[in-house]
């Protein structure tokens, strides 16, 4: 009987093992993505009138970063990768925008 619960904590600890090499697998994944975010690249964001005239402001985890349009900047990867996410935001906001309206003219020149 003292041997069999003796290989069920042998058993349990390696399994403690495993679970803490998964953690530290996950906190060295997690380290490298925030080394790659961290990154620094070079853009130059569009200047023309309207909402393009004015430099971009973006925030990310409560720090504000102000990017000059028309010029070329330097800053971390992860602040253009907001930037890219934030266009796909608004070119899928106008993608459904326009659907809703073709599907609202369909409909009603069906009814005429």
């Amino acid at each position: 009987q003292l041997l069999k619960e003796i290989e069920e904590l042998k058993k349990e600890i390696a399994g403690m093992k495993s679970e803490k090499t998964d953690a530290l697998d996950d906190e060295k994944y997690v380290a490298e993505c925030e080394k790659n975010m961290n990154e620094e690249v070079t853009i130059k964001l569009f200047k023309g009138a309207g909402e393009y005239a004015d430099d971009l402001v973006i925030g990310l985890n409560g720090v504000t970063v102000k990017i000059q349009r028309g010029v070329y900047v330097t800053l971390p990867k992860k602040y253009v990768a907001l930037i890219d996410l934030a266009n796909i935001q608004e070119m899928e906001a106008a993608d459904a925008v326009n659907a809703a309206q073709s599907d609202y003219e369909n409909a009603r020149n069906a009814l005429e």
